[in-house]
């Protein structure tokens, strides 16, 4: 039997999104990059070098300032960036121009900053709907992740849907991680964790900490492909567009498998042998 496998006959990724581009985002770049992990920043570009704060975001107090465009390219090297609308819009309410400007500016301005278009978006506030989702694949959006937990590691059927896994300071994060860490899963499996990095100034507890604590946990494991969320939702959509495992591979994408028992990678351009 033919089974497809993450790069490097993996059956785990790990993946990380977060969102609004706030100074705080330079300190997690730095532990995603001292412990080898991926992530993809979700960004406002409208928003860009105006200061602020937050003076009740879940009960807390919040520097809320952002980075000025000149930092981003350096920042986020290595990382991938994404939507998250002009001006944080809630598209759901938003008018079809409106719509299109917040979205295709977004994506065209981070393509000028960084040389790579983005095709990735996180809902402002976690609205979506049917129409929202169905018109971001027009726009030629990839996936899209809201907000709504699962507490699993399943891939999502519709990546214009894509329900994480958890926030990082969500009670059951550090549970889950084991879970992720010490079972073997029969099919392909993500852990996706989100959240803001502002929010990791928040008074209740030391969560910089808890973040690294929690990253460094989850690096440096053989069995995990560490990915942006982009290169997860590329991977799999190529391999679901897979419709019989023969002829030559189109997809772009050097595919991994494994067929009863022995592992092999099916070239792109190149006829499976």
């Amino acid at each position: 039997m033919i089974t497809f496998l993450y790069p490097d006959f993996k059956k785990k990724a790990l993946t990380f999104s977060y969102d609004d581009n706030t100074y705080q985002d330079r300190r997690l770049t730095d532990i995603f990059r001292k412990y080898g992990l991926s992530a993809t920043f979700n960004i406002n570009t409208g928003s860009f070098g105006r200061l602020g704060h937050l003076d009740n975001h879940g009960g807390f107090y919040c520097e809320y300032n952002r980075i000025d465009e000149s930092e981003v390219k350096a920042l986020y090297k290595g990382f991938e960036i994404a939507s998250h609308t002009v001006d944080h819009i809630d598209l759901i309410k938003a008018e079809q121009d409106i719509f299109d400007f917040q979205v295709q500016k977004d994506c065209e301005k981070i393509g000028e900053l960084c040389g790579v278009k983005a095709v990735g978006l996180a809902y402002p506030y976690g609205c979506y709907n049917d129409a929202t989702a169905e018109h971001l694949k027009e726009l030629g959006i990839h996936y899209a992740r809201t907000i709504r937990d699962t507490h699993n590691f399943s891939l999502p059927q519709d990546f214009l849907k894509w329900h994480p896994t958890c926030h990082d300071h969500d009670p059951q994060v550090n549970d889950l991680a084991g879970v992720f860490l010490d079972n073997e899963p029969e099919n392909l499996s993500v852990f996706y964790i989100w959240g803001h990095s502002f929010e990791f100034d928040k008074a209740d507890s030391d969560r910089w900490a808890d973040m690294e604590t929690l990253c460094k946990k989850l690096s440096g494991k053989g069995d995990i492909w560490y990915a942006t969320n982009r290169e997860i939702c590329d991977y799999v959509s190529a391999v679901r567009s897979i419709d019989s495992f023969s002829g030559i591979n189109n997809t772009g994408i050097d595919l991994f498998f494994e067929n009863d028992g022995v592992k092999g990678i099916w070239e792109s351009g190149k006829q499976i042998i």
